[in-house]
Protein backbone atom coordinates (compact mmCIF):
# COMPACT_ATOMS: atom_id res chain seq x y z
CA UNK A 1 0.00 0.00 0.00
CA UNK A 2 2.98 2.33 0.28
CA UNK A 3 2.89 5.40 -1.95
CA UNK A 4 -0.68 6.40 -1.26
CA UNK A 5 -1.39 10.02 -0.41
CA UNK A 6 -2.62 10.71 3.12
CA UNK A 7 -4.14 13.94 4.43
CA UNK A 8 -3.40 14.49 8.14
CA UNK A 9 -5.36 17.19 9.99
CA UNK A 10 -4.69 18.15 13.60
CA UNK A 11 -4.45 21.52 15.32
CA UNK A 12 -1.43 20.29 17.31
CA UNK A 13 1.73 20.72 15.26
CA UNK A 14 3.53 18.02 17.25
CA UNK A 15 0.87 15.45 16.26
CA UNK A 16 0.94 16.31 12.55
CA UNK A 17 4.75 16.20 12.61
CA UNK A 18 4.77 12.85 14.41
CA UNK A 19 2.23 11.26 12.05
CA UNK A 20 4.06 12.69 9.03
CA UNK A 21 7.38 11.18 10.11
CA UNK A 22 5.88 7.77 10.86
CA UNK A 23 3.82 7.61 7.66
CA UNK A 24 6.62 8.89 5.41
CA UNK A 25 8.95 6.23 6.86
CA UNK A 26 6.41 3.68 5.66
CA UNK A 27 6.53 5.17 2.17
CA UNK A 28 3.33 7.21 2.15
CA UNK A 29 3.00 10.70 0.70
CA UNK A 30 1.73 12.98 3.47
CA UNK A 31 0.06 16.37 3.45
CA UNK A 32 -0.11 17.51 7.08
CA UNK A 33 -2.14 20.58 7.99
CA UNK A 34 -3.01 22.26 11.27
CA UNK A 35 -5.98 24.27 9.98
CA UNK A 36 -9.15 22.28 9.22
CA UNK A 37 -10.43 24.93 6.79
CA UNK A 38 -7.18 24.83 4.83
CA UNK A 39 -7.40 21.04 4.81
CA UNK A 40 -10.87 21.15 3.30
CA UNK A 41 -9.65 23.56 0.61
CA UNK A 42 -6.83 21.15 -0.25
CA UNK A 43 -9.29 18.25 -0.38
CA UNK A 44 -11.32 20.18 -2.96
CA UNK A 45 -8.30 20.59 -5.24
CA UNK A 46 -6.28 17.44 -4.56
CA UNK A 47 -7.01 13.74 -4.44
CA UNK A 48 -6.21 11.72 -1.32
CA UNK A 49 -6.36 7.99 -0.61
CA UNK A 50 -7.20 8.44 3.08
CA UNK A 51 -7.60 11.25 5.62
CA UNK A 52 -6.77 11.24 9.32
CA UNK A 53 -8.34 14.02 11.36
CA UNK A 54 -8.50 15.07 14.97
CA UNK A 55 -11.96 15.35 16.53
CA UNK A 56 -11.51 18.51 18.63
CA UNK A 57 -9.98 21.48 16.83
CA UNK A 58 -10.61 25.23 16.92
CA UNK A 59 -12.49 26.45 13.88
CA UNK A 60 -14.09 23.11 12.99
CA UNK A 61 -14.66 19.88 14.83
CA UNK A 62 -13.96 16.43 13.45
CA UNK A 63 -17.56 15.88 12.39
CA UNK A 64 -17.53 19.08 10.30
CA UNK A 65 -14.23 18.03 8.75
CA UNK A 66 -15.53 14.51 8.11
CA UNK A 67 -18.65 15.92 6.46
CA UNK A 68 -16.63 18.35 4.32
CA UNK A 69 -14.21 15.62 3.21
CA UNK A 70 -17.09 13.34 2.26
CA UNK A 71 -18.60 16.14 0.15
CA UNK A 72 -15.30 16.34 -1.74
CA UNK A 73 -15.00 12.57 -2.14
CA UNK A 74 -17.79 10.33 -0.80
CA UNK A 75 -15.54 7.27 -1.06
CA UNK A 76 -12.61 8.75 0.88
CA UNK A 77 -11.81 6.67 3.97
CA UNK A 78 -11.56 9.00 6.98
CA UNK A 79 -10.04 8.10 10.35
CA UNK A 80 -11.22 10.34 13.19
CA UNK A 81 -8.94 10.33 16.25
CA UNK A 82 -9.40 11.98 19.61
CA UNK A 83 -8.06 12.12 23.12
CA UNK A 84 -11.58 13.04 24.28
CA UNK A 85 -13.63 10.02 23.24
CA UNK A 86 -17.21 9.55 24.30
CA UNK A 87 -19.96 7.24 23.17
CA UNK A 88 -21.82 10.22 21.62
CA UNK A 89 -18.80 11.36 19.60
CA UNK A 90 -18.30 7.84 18.28
CA UNK A 91 -21.97 7.61 17.26
CA UNK A 92 -21.81 11.06 15.65
CA UNK A 93 -18.74 10.03 13.61
CA UNK A 94 -20.55 6.97 12.31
Amino acid sequence: MAGEKILVIDDETSMTQFLSVVLKKEGYQVVALNDPKEALERARTESFDVAITDFKMPGADGIEVLSGLKKCDPNLPVIVMTAYASQKSAIDAL
